[in-house]
């Protein structure tokens, strides 16, 4: 799943209300009813470690964008389902859910603002804020991919099984037949 599932194209852009900058997040609008379907359980196209990966993509991005160029995509209600969805999520998956000291991108300025993250330097200590708050959830979150990814693996069974024209040998023979192990005649005397 990517970020841009979370958002549609608008059916109508009044082009003379856009400031400048703003165009992108006019185009595309937050999926509302499905940010909020996630709360009451999984998608049926998207496993939720998928979902789970995007969301916090879309988080981190928005946030930083907020934080330094403010060309978020989501608004402040936006945000806010955004962060309920992604916190049902997680637990669904048994994760901690990242502990965030602001409910919106509001919030984030107010609180940018009230740790000297702003003036010189400001953008980097904002986006720095950012990676502390989402980037143990991110890690986690590769980390379940990674056991996933090996638990697939691992499941598979042995390539003599796996292909029929390998069927019957022993596990060695099908190795050296398919090309791997040691070479023909390297276990010979």
């Amino acid at each position: 799943m990517q970020t841009d599932d979370f958002f549609h194209s608008t059916e109508h852009v009044d082009w003379p209300d856009i400031r400048p900058g703003e165009w992108v997040s006019q185009l595309w609008e937050l999926d509302v009813e499905l940010v909020e379907s996630l709360r009451f359980g999984p998608l049926s196209a998207h496993p939720d470690l998928d979902v789970a990966v995007a969301l916090t993509r879309l988080l981190h991005e928005d946030f930083v964008s907020r934080g330094t160029s403010h060309d978020e995509r989501m608004n402040d209600e936006e945000v806010v389902l955004a962060v309920k969805a992604h916190r049902a999520v997680l637990e669904r998956l048994g994760l901690e859910p990242p502990q965030l000291p602001f409910r919106h991108h509001s919030g984030f300025f107010d609180y940018w603002r009230r740790n000297n993250m702003s003036g010189g330097g400001g953008w980097q200590a904002r986006r720095e804020c950012i990676e502390e708050l989402l980037g143990p959830t991110r890690q986690a979150l590769e980390d379940l991919q990674e056991a996933e990814y090996e638990q697939s693996v691992h499941e598979r069974p042995p390539r003599h099984l796996q292909e029929p024209h390998l069927r019957g040998c022993r596990p060695e023979a099908a190795d050296r037949v398919a090309g791997r192990g040691e070479q023909r005649g390297g276990d010979r005397p």
